[in-house]
């Protein structure tokens, strides 16, 4: 196919351009009224895919933030839980004056306490008055968290159906009618007159 040249019939406005309202000179002769009525289909297509992209996107994207959410609540609540198992244990370790003894306990106990270590650094960053930390709250606020996770992975399953099928359908009409395809058309931006 030579190349297209897109001919308006009314100047360009701010509106977006429907692919209706385009024709396509090629040679000597323009696009039947069937082919205008199948521009007008693919631009459909293509705006109602948008449309269900956006939403898609939306409600995923939310989904995304509250998984995020619950699973820092998560961690904090695992960390904060472990921190307060090896308490007694560090304890113990500063209790003891003695430094054979504190070494002697050091090496018994060295990942124990080196993972006390590392935990004391995220309680301290966390949470820098330990009485803020309250395991019930939080794991209330990762089970209203998990439950509004469920309710949009509900809302988003349609989407994901719909918008499966709406780029399968894209992909067979721009595999069957090439011509129609914006991408395949060598049409720039100059060519708008």
């Amino acid at each position: 196919h030579p190349k297209a040249k897109i001919i308006r019939k009314e100047p360009i406005t701010d509106d977006v351009v429907s692919m209706s309202d385009i024709l396509f000179e090629r040679g000597d002769f323009y696009l039947s009224d069937a082919e205008r009525s199948m521009l007008k289909i693919v631009s459909d297509l293509e705006n109602h895919l948008e449309k269900i992209a956006s939403e898609y996107n939306t409600y995923s994207s939310g989904a995304r933030s509250l998984r995020k959410e619950s699973g820092e609540i998560g961690t904090t609540v695992r960390n904060m839980e472990r921190y307060k198992e090896l308490q007694p244990l560090h304890d113990k370790y500063s209790r003891i004056f003695f430094k054979k003894a504190k070494e002697k306990y050091y090496r018994e106990h060295k990942a124990e306490l080196d993972e006390w270590a590392r935990l004391n650094r995220f309680a301290r960053k966390k949470y820098p008055d330990p009485s803020q930390y309250n395991r019930q709250e939080l794991e209330t606020r990762q089970t209203e968290l998990n439950h509004r996770i469920s309710e949009l992975e509900e809302l988003i399953i349609p989407f994901q159906e719909e918008l499966g099928m709406l780029k399968d359908i894209q992909w067979l009409v721009r595999d069957l009618l090439p011509e129609l395809d914006p991408e395949n058309t060598g049409v720039t931006a100059d060519d708008i007159t």
